[in-house]
């Protein structure tokens, strides 16, 4: 059986074919099969997930460094694809669960000392948040819309006092 280490490269290589059928896609306008593969890559993401939150987790600089940019593109994907497709609700509800996601996986993040991991995680957390103000910019009028956007400022994941 292959180890752990194996396992997750693997699995990355998938994700990025899966990116990159799905960028194909959405360059050729074909969003529904874009959204397919894109939703295949957090599907994925899902296995290292499980590791991650195993007894013997990937190094920390991993996880910041490849696994949450991993997250935080398939999401972004994802909403763009909707917004394509004029799906704005939906593109809301990826949005807000992509930044739940990271918050999730970042929280130890946020306990540990390197303050470089740290930072780079508040870098990932902040290109959700620009999407979230950018739709909040064009569809804020929507009153669901806006009490969906509305959720991710009103998150603060970043406990550590630490970080200015």
């Amino acid at each position: 059986m292959p180890d752990t280490k194996t396992c997750i490269h693997n699995v990355m290589q998938i994700w990025q074919q899966h990116v990159s059928k799905g960028n194909q896609a959405f360059d050729s306008c074909q969003f529904s099969y874009a959204n397919l593969f894109y939703a295949d890559c957090l599907t994925a993401l899902e296995q290292v997930e499980a590791e991650i939150e195993s007894d013997s987790p990937p190094p920390e600089a991993w996880i910041v460094d490849q696994y949450i940019p991993a997250v935080v593109v398939s999401y972004l994907n994802l909403v763009d694809s909707n917004i394509a497709q004029q799906n704005i609700n939906n593109a809301c509800d990826l949005l807000v669960e992509g930044y739940k996601s990271v918050c999730k996986c970042a929280a130890h993040i946020f306990t540990s000392t390197q303050s470089s991991h740290q930072l780079l995680v508040l870098k990932h957390l902040s290109q959700l948040k620009h999407h979230c103000f950018v739709l909040l910019k064009q569809y804020g009028d929507d009153a669901n819309i806006a009490s969906k956007l509305t959720t991710i400022m009103n998150t603060i994941c970043a406990q550590n006092n630490t970080i200015h």
